[in-house]
């Protein structure tokens, strides 16, 4: 796809957006409410209490006990305290309940409610007696039960009255241990939620969830629910998230980022059916740190993070801690040149059009010519740790291996590195296409022709491999956009916050002074950060070995220094004083190309009784001052509202789990918290009519932007490491697809195996055949004797073994032909299709199909 040529949007700070608005539905069964069963308001029951004496009561009457006449001036002023009181007897008793009649008035004032036992009734026998039934039922649980509680509106009163109980039940009631198991008893609360997606968000699978709620509580017993009902929670929370699509919610999520963060960016396309093809963003740190380190800029893609495999790209580069920092992330469609383009110039764009020194990326040759273009000044280096796998790869031979990994890291000039590469080749006899595209290269690997070049110190893409690791331990290629984002943005949270540590480590804690030139050391870890300290300081000791080979007069102007190294001394390194600009220049050139004083430099500034690194050797990058002049400042107003709610929902977490550790020290305190719980949980039951009184119901929106195709990965061959055999089918024993859908098994059953599709037919065509290209019309097909194959195409002179079905002439696109003395003319797909009897999947594209055979004569 043109990615040019695709429609681009973007998300900017300060957006304009609709506010997000809640959804609370109206609930049909008592499982979907937040009216949790709560004897402690009804009536106690002591710990003590087991299956043969279950002491509950209400209003001093003994549940077990009660009749219709202990209710006969009972008023409930809500029917929702009638339900309450309801669930709390059948959670006494033993049996679960269910909505059953409702009568409204005109005005919608609920007239009279009815609620019965989940056992009443029986099951549909048209559900029960089918000949067409596949599935096995499920399990019978209605038993014909008879218990009944209904309560009606008496405007007189004001208030519901009981009008209707029969506490009678036709079947066993539950122990004590089954109750827990009750459905209607079984309710997920609105703070489990928000507990569970706090969890989720710090990467905490949903099992492991529930066993810490469940720690908890106490129990199983006392948790509430089970762990189906949790799964299914928070599979209905997701869904609520994508209500309007995976793409929207996530472009509505980075308008959320923009409004809290005025310098938020964020670029999307789409393709021709208006699906997300392309997402980039980066937020305000992002954009602080490329300005104070974005002289460096490492990409790469990887796979497998999302459910619709598109490629990760993240852009990092080095701060002043040699650490990493992330400057953008991108999802694109496919890795072709014109999508690099979009990224680069949209990255480009986020930062204001400051351009990168250098870049540093793996050899493929579709971002190499995006860079090129975009980013035609910059010194483009290929990782090195790429170009060894590929010569291991390439060249089986450890002694070639070694002299290559010289000409890549042995520090040579451009002529010895030519007279080094020529001696090579000659010596192995080294010939093709691969070693002179390595040649063509050389200026983008060898050390030769990149030293000189500021790189920071980095020649491979390893720092933004090990972003992906970080990564891929939260996400994974079933999540969607909606999950990954925010995943990613707190692997990145996390990063960042060590990055702070370092800067507190560097500005409140001081070295060890070691080395021989104790002064230099001194001002060094005075202004540079550890970590860049750590390297100056291995530099000064390697001076020691370093000795002064031609003398220097003072007069001179500039001085030049020229070294060797002890045991060493044909090696020589000459190095430049210019004493006018108080600068120096090695011919190592260690200096140009990571922004670090050498050893040699070192050597002149002992010469020169210098006390102090001189000014034009310090690089601000590395300081510890890099950040000076670009402090971040975030607006607090427009703050999205579900941010707050969950900033105050972790900062009363923190409360309440101190109040319950200290709490659960003495019975005293416990009591004590434990009465104040139950005031607070009537404030509680206000605040919560309010809430769901305020809140509205969230609707469906037309969507702006499509979904991408969700890729399949089920049916695919697996391409595994080298020497390591695909899966077979455990039918007909070919690669390439299963038992499933293999196409012997649907011969066999007469085409009507319903699960017959394949999304890849290339490598089930290799067992019948030729692979020879022909296409008709716009269909490129497979034939056999009971079905046709789409997605691959076959000569027409070409005739299937053993499948009496032959392909005749192909001429202006129609196809003539004959099977069993049938003959069929099908100039288009759509005569094909008419003329078979199509029994099978709905055809999900017009290029990928199968249909049983029914030939007609």
């Amino acid at each position: 796809m043109d990615a040019e040529a695709s429609k681009t949007n973007g998300i900017q700070g300060q957006n304009s957006v609709p506010k997000s608005e809640g959804y609370f539905a109206e609930a049909e069964s008592l499982e979907e409410t937040e009216n949790v069963p709560s004897l402690q308001i009804l009536g106690s029951r002591t710990e003590e209490s087991t299956e043969k004496s279950r002491q509950f009561e209400y209003d001093g009457l003994n549940f077990q006990n009660m009749s219709i006449a202990d209710f006969s001036e009972r008023e409930f002023a809500k029917v929702e305290e009638a339900e309450r009181f309801y669930s709390n007897y059948a959670l006494a008793i033993g049996f679960s309940i269910r909505r059953s009649r409702l009568r409204r008035s005109e005005g919608g004032v609920v007239m009279g409610r009815q609620w019965v036992c989940s056992k009443e009734g029986s099951r549909s026998k048209k559900w029960t007696n089918r000949d067409d039934m596949v599935r096995t039922p499920r399990k019978e649980t209605r038993e014909n039960c008879h218990a009944t509680f209904a309560v009606k509106y008496c405007p007189n009163q004001d208030a519901y009255i009981v009008t209707k109980f029969v506490k009678e039940h036709s079947h066993r009631l539950a122990n004590s241990h089954e109750v827990p198991f009750l459905r209607s008893h079984r309710c997920v609360t609105e703070s489990n939620i928000a507990q569970s997606m706090s969890m989720r968000k710090a990467s905490i699978k949903t099992n492991r969830t529930y066993d810490y709620m469940v720690d908890q509580a106490g129990g199983y017993k006392k948790v509430g629910f089970t762990s189906k009902d949790l799964y299914n929670r928070m599979d209905f929370e997701r869904r609520q998230v994508v209500l309007d699509g995976d793409a929207q919610a996530a472009i509505s999520y980075m308008n959320g980022k923009a409004i809290a963060d005025p310098e938020f960016f964020c670029m999307f396309s789409v393709d021709e059916e208006n699906r997300l093809a392309n997402l980039f963003w980066r937020d305000s740190q992002s954009l602080h740190d490329y300005c104070c380190f974005g002289d460096v800029v490492i990409l790469d893609s990887t796979y497998k993070t999302n459910v619709y495999d598109k490629p990760l790209v993240v852009f990092v580069g080095v701060n002043n801690h040699n650490a990493t920092t992330v400057f953008g992330c991108a999802f694109l469609v496919d890795e072709t040149a014109d999508t690099y383009r979009w990224v680069l110039r949209t990255f480009l764009t986020s930062m204001k059009d400051k351009k990168p020194v250098s870049i540093v990326t793996d050899g493929d040759d579709a971002m190499r010519v995006a860079i090129d273009e975009v980013f035609p000044d910059a010194h483009h280096r290929l990782c090195t740790w790429h170009i060894m796998r590929n010569v291991n790869t390439n060249v089986n031979n450890p002694e070639i291996v070694r002299e290559f990994s010289y000409c890549v890291h042995g520090g040579l000039t451009p002529v010895a590195f030519e007279q080094h590469w020529q001696q090579m080749i000659q010596t192995y006899d080294l010939k093709g296409d691969w070693i002179e595209m390595m040649y063509r290269k050389r200026k983008r690997w060898a050390e030769a022709y990149c030293s000189g070049h500021f790189f920071g110190g980095n020649t491979t893409t390893q720092r933004v491999e090990g972003m992906h690791k970080n990564l891929k331990d939260g996400i994974g290629r079933g999540m969607r956009l909606v999950e990954c984002i925010p995943r990613i943005e707190r692997s990145l949270l996390r990063l960042r916050n060590e990055n702070v540590k370092d800067d507190f480590d560097s500005n409140h804690s001081h070295p060890l002074l070691r080395t021989h030139l104790r002064s230099l050391e001194e001002h060094a870890a005075s202004i540079f950060t550890h970590d860049i300290y750590k390297l100056i300081r291995n530099e000064i000791n390697k001076e020691a070995k370093l000795i002064l080979v031609q003398p220097v007069r003072n007069n001179e102007d500039p001085r030049v220094y020229t070294f060797s190294k002890f045991g060493r001394p044909v090696e020589k390194w000459t190095v430049v004083y210019y004493t006018k600009e108080q600068h120096l220049q090695c011919s190592c050139k260690l200096f140009e190309s990571s922004g670090i004083p050498c050893c040699h430099m070192f050597g002149v500034m002992k010469c020169e009784h210098m006390d102090e690194i001189l000014p034009t050797l310090i690089m601000k990058r590395w300081t510890k001052d890099a950040r000076r002049g670009s402090e971040i400042v975030v607006k607090s107003d427009d703050v999205p509202h579900e941010t707050i709610q969950m900033a105050r929902f972790g900062s009363l977490s923190v409360d309440f789990n101190k109040l319950c550790f200290y709490g659960s020290q003495t019975e005293v305190a416990y009591k004590r918290l434990k009465a104040e719980c139950g005031r607070l949980n009537t404030l509680v039951e206000t605040w919560k009519e309010q809430h769901e009184q305020t809140s509205l119901k969230l609707g469906c929106h037309n969507n702006v932007v499509r979904d991408p195709i969700v890729a399949k990965t089920k049916g695919k061959q697996t391409t595994g490491s080298k020497g390591k055999k695909a899966p077979q089918c455990g039918e007909c024993k070919v690669t390439g697809h299963n038992k499933r859908n293999c196409p012997n098994l649907i011969v066999r059953e007469g085409g009507k195996r319903k699960r017959g599709y394949t999304s890849d037919m290339s490598d089930i065509l290799s067992s019948f055949g030729p692979q020879d290209d022909t296409t008709v019309g716009n269909i490129t097909f497979y034939s056999s004797s009971s079905a046709v194959h789409g997605t691959k195409m076959l000569s027409s002179s070409y005739t299937p073994p053993n499948s009496g079905f032959s392909c005749g002439e192909v001429s202006s696109g129609s196809t003539h032909y004959t099977s069993d003395g049938f003959t069929f003319d099908t100039p288009e797909y759509s005569v094909l299709e008419s003329q078979f009897d199509t029994q099978a999947s709905p055809r999900r594209d017009r290029n990928r199909f199968w249909v049983p055979f029914t030939p007609i004569k």
